[in-house]
Order: C-alpha cells, then sequence, then structure tokens
C-alpha cells in the first residue's frame, strides 16, 4: 500500500479526529441530527399553518357565496 499515512505513521491529531467521527452521539453528528430536526420541525409547523390559512379562505368564499 501507497501513501502518507501509511509510510509515516498517523498523527495524534489525526487519531483523536479518526476516533471522533465513530463515536456514538458526540460531536457534530448528533448536533446536526438536532439541528436537521428542528428544522423539519419548523417546516411541518409551516406546512400546518399554510393549511390552516387555507381551510379559512375556502371557509370565506362559501360564507360570502351562500
Amino acid at each position: 500500500m501507497t501513501g502518507y499515512t501509511v509510510h509515516t505513521g498517523s498523527s495524534d491529531k489525526f487519531a483523536v479526529a479518526w476516533d471522533r467521527v465513530f463515536q456514538d452521539g458526540v460531536g457534530s453528528s448528533s448536533e446536526g441530527a438536532t439541528k436537521k430536526a428542528a428544522k423539519k420541525k419548523v417546516v411541518v409547523q409551516a406546512k400546518q399553518a399554510d393549511a390552516a390559512q387555507a381551510r379559512r379562505r375556502r371557509t370565506k368564499k362559501s360564507a360570502k357565496r351562500g
């Protein structure tokens, strides 16, 4: 095999970063999941608000016609 890491070995900084990537529930991956869940919640709330607004519009139109 060839490559810098294979021939010279890894540095301590590289090893710490490598371990951090594969830790369960710690670090940026869990932060990313939290941000993603929060964003999804905002999107769902916006869709619900749009649907409620559309229902109100339909109700107003039918009341005017009736």
